[in-house]
């Protein structure tokens, strides 16, 4: 019984004494060099050059635009931008290169410091390794004493990282000192050891944090993404921090860009798919026609022609009324965009790891606007990498009880619109508070304007009083503006005197398009024979002269319909169709009617 407890103490004593040793023996790691991921470095490349390839293999993807894009980072490309960029940080070696070839303390370690005379404490490395939802951080270190005694180990931190739907949570599934596994719960008790010793409250650190939670039990971080749409909504410091806290909100929400660790590699997804409209998405063929003119557009020789189509139309209705259709809407707009610096362009711009340069391009190919008694569309058309996006802007009419105004709801904004297949998925944005004050820094000016229920005016008083100003004493007035059939209206008032003189020319112009050898004069003028566009002219025309030829009444169909067809000839055919018009009328009474507006 004695011998049995006499072997009791001695074993523990022994182990005891051991028991260092054992620790340090688990610990130990001497072949730090084989355990360092030296395969993935390259010496000289910058941190942006070591993602250049994985960036263009990403980009590459637009090629098939229903297919949302995967930008992948593989264990060995995030160990490359480790190594390029510790090389980089400030009290670190420069020189830095771990390798076979490398011989010396210069190119071996990271940091060297000096602990005590003859002692150094060594960093050797830090690298990732991965597995599914898991992410391995590893430092290697060393100690050297007097260049003869070398005692290396291995600190590895395994992570578990996931990407939920509602939040991001970052766990620390396991810590190894070499071979040593360190429980959490011995983990949890050196806290508690710490806190004692120090009187700080190490357990409660979480409760300090700007955002997110920090459980130290169980040795978890938890980031809500609601916490950071909140974050950002909060920040003063940002500008249009409501609207980047939305937008934020609709990036989490549609899941446009989600992360999963996978097996040596960190996979983020971007579903450019949303983006991106179907391969046809063009703009309509009147629209493009006005942006790929190989001259800028003469505005004001085009307005000139709008004023002359005011009177055509007026001598034909009998209304005196000046129509702004979807086709002068985007005349004037394709002139203000392709002007002499042409269309606004942006580039992302990047190099490869032999230093050329790389271009992404984005392109506004056009904007345009469809008009209706009931909505007022705003569409626009980018190109991305040559791949189309349509971006639309439904506004619906809403009553107002001022004749000189124009109000609009705005009712959706859409990204990636499909135009042929309803039924893809795009980007839309209904709740429009946080991107009003946006918009009003772009959109308003002295006629357009928002209201206090954040609704698009267009008009109003300021329009009222610019339009008689400029009209003033030319027995001309403003009465109303309104919408109707595709067309912005605006009602004119004319003195009695200038109504007398209106009604004589349109008296004249009827009597031209009635007479026999105006139609023949006209296709000379415009080459009708050789020119599509002037003969679809004449067609409409000739249905307008019949009627009033047998004195039936002209409705707004047939001049909308010839209206349409006229806004297709070039500026040069609009200006020989009014100089043949004029060649029919009396000469004194041109200059009468001219010299009325000109005054």
């Amino acid at each position: 019984m004695i011998k049995k407890l006499f072997l009791l103490i001695f074993s523990l004593i022994v182990l005891v004494i051991l028991s260092p040793v054992i620790l340090l023996g688990l610990m130990y790691q001497g072949d730090l060099e084989s355990a360092l991921p030296t395969s993935a470095y390259e010496v000289g490349l910058t941190p942006a050059q070591t993602l250049s390839d994985d960036i263009d293999a990403t980009l590459k993807q637009l090629s098939t635009p229903e297919e949302d894009i995967k930008f992948t980072l593989s264990e060995e490309t995030l160990n490359s931008l480790i190594f390029a960029s510790l090389t980089q940080v400030e009290g670190l070696n420069p020189s830095y290169a771990p390798s076979t070839d490398c011989e010396t303390d210069a190119c071996q370690y990271l940091i060297t410091e000096e602990i005590t005379t003859d002692t150094f404490g060594r960093l050797k490395g830090i690298w990732v390794e991965l597995e599914d939802d898991q992410i391995t951080i590893s430092l290697g270190a060393s100690i050297e004493w007097q260049e003869r005694i070398t005692y290396g180990t291995i600190l590895s931190l395994t992570f578990d990282v996931t990407d939920e739907v509602d939040q991001y949570q970052l766990r620390i599934d396991s810590i190894r000192l070499g071979r040593l596994p360190i429980t959490s719960r011995f983990l949890g008790r050196v806290l508690s050891w710490i806190e004692n010793a120090t009187g700080e409250p190490v357990l409660e650190v979480e409760n300090n944090l700007p955002v997110g939670t920090l459980d130290v039990e169980s040795f978890s971080y938890t980031l809500l993404k609601s916490e950071i749409v909140t974050l950002v909504e909060e920040n003063e410091e940002l500008e249009n921090r409501a609207l980047a806290a939305q937008l934020l909100e609709i990036v989490f929400e549609k899941e446009i860009i989600t992360f999963k660790v996978e097996e040596d590699a960190f996979n983020f997804n971007f579903r450019s798919s949303l983006f991106l409209s179907d391969e046809d998405t063009s703009m309509p063929p009147a629209v493009a026609s006005l942006y790929e003119a190989s001259s800028p557009i003469d505005l004001d020789s085009y307005l000139q022609g709008r004023f002359e189509e005011f009177i055509l139309t007026q001598a034909l209705l009998g209304e005196t009324s000046f129509r702004l259709n979807e086709r002068v809407f985007n005349t004037i707009i394709a002139s203000g965009l392709n002007g002499e610096q042409g269309l606004p362009d942006f580039s992302y711009e990047y190099q490869d790891k032999d230093g050329n340069p790389e271009v992404i391009e984005m392109k506004v190919e056009g904007v345009w606007v469809n008009l209706s008694t009931e909505e007022f569309t705003i569409q626009a058309l980018f190109n991305l990498a040559s791949k189309p996006s349509l971006m639309e802007f439904v506004l619906t009419a809403v009553p107002s009880s001022n004749p000189f105004e124009i109000i609009y709801e705005i009712e959706t904004l859409s990204i990636g619109k499909s135009l042929s297949n309803p039924s893809k998925e795009d980007v839309t944005i209904d709740d429009f508070s946080a991107l009003i004050p946006f918009l009003k820094s772009f959109v308003e000016n002295e006629f357009i304007q928002f209201n206090e229920s954040d609704q698009l005016v267009i008009g109003g008083a300021s329009l009222e009083t610019y339009i008689n100003t400029f009209l003033q004493g030319s027995g001309i007035q403003l009465s109303g503006i309104r919408v109707q059939d595709e067309a912005m209206v605006l009602d004119l008032q004319l003195d009695p005197a200038l109504q007398t003189l209106f009604d004589n020319y349109a008296n004249a112009i009827n009597d031209v398009l009635t007479n026999e050898g105006f139609t023949d004069a006209l296709n000379s003028a415009l080459d009708a024979a050789n020119n599509e566009e002037a003969e679809e002219v004449i067609n409409q025309l000739t249905t307008i002269t019949d009627k009033l030829s047998n004195n039936e009444p002209v409705s707004e169909e047939d001049v909308s319909a010839f209206i349409d067809a006229f806004d297709e000839l070039s500026t040069d055919d609009q200006a020989a169709f009014f100089t043949t018009i004029q060649g029919f009328i009396d000469p004194s009474l041109i200059e009468e009617f001219e010299n009325s507006f000109n005054e």
